[in-house]
């Protein structure tokens, strides 16, 4: 299987359209998986919010 990986740090962007001019709030989930020569540990997800105004 062909897999992706990035070491020590990586910087991940999506831009959104924001509709109307109140403050809006984007929410979503990060998904990750660590990993060493040897083993993985199970997948995680995180929540997360965003506030924009």
């Amino acid at each position: 299987m062909e897999v992706s990986y990035f070491e020590k740090e990586v910087i991940f962007q999506q831009k959104v359209k924001l509709t109307g001019k109140s403050p809006q709030v984007v929410k979503g989930t990060i998904e990750y998986m660590v990993c060493n020569d040897k083993q993985c540990l199970p997948p995680d997800e995180i929540p997360f919010s965003v506030s924009i105004k």
